[in-house]
């Protein structure tokens, strides 16, 4: 799956068990480990627009003749769950 020249969803569902991150309703990875739990502490948003030598399942293949590339951002939008 290729995320260039169109918007994505991005989606991260942070709950006491587990971490979720979507990318258009899909879900693409789930993280169990460090800092998840009922002690974890509170989350901070960071957009982040990265460019790697070579290909990735998020950003697809790496092609350097196109570079300069960008991120664009619509909007952020943020919800609180309610206590599980």
């Amino acid at each position: 799956q290729t995320l260039r020249g169109e918007y994505h969803i991005y989606s991260c569902v942070w709950t006491s068990t587990a971490i979720y991150w979507y990318i258009d309703e899909d879900l693409i990875w789930t993280y169990t480990g460090e800092g998840v739990g009922p002690n974890a502490g509170p989350m901070q948003i960071l957009l982040q627009h990265t460019n790697t030598e070579e290909d990735s399942d998020w950003g697809g293949p790496y092609n350097p003749d196109e570079f300069p590339n960008e991120s664009r951002v619509d909007y952020v939008r943020v919800y609180g769950l309610e206590k599980e």
